[in-house]
């Protein structure tokens, strides 16, 4: 489990972020949180690659995109809103 504590934390940060930033008026927090909890996940995976214990596979293409989509489509609507 100490193994882990690493992931989970990441895990927790992220989810506490999303809802920081979608609940509240928090947005900088929640995205500070957000990538705080993606930097604790990434550096898990590195540390378990490095060891042999983990084998990267599509997953890793699959965060990738997400995370791609996640920070490009907020900056998109905002590029298509006017202001008054």
């Amino acid at each position: 489990m100490q193994s882990k504590s690493l992931l989970f934390a990441g895990i927790i940060l992220l989810v506490v972020g999303i809802l920081l930033k979608k609940m509240t008026q928090l947005e900088v927090i929640g995205l500070a949180t957000i990538i705080t909890g993606v930097t604790c996940k990434l550096i898990y995976i590195v540390l378990k690659a490095r060891n042999g214990e983990y084998k990267p596979g599509t997953e890793l293409f699959i965060l990738t995109v997400g995370l791609l989509l996640f920070f490009t489509v907020p900056v998109s609507e905002r590029c298509r809103t006017k202001p008054d």
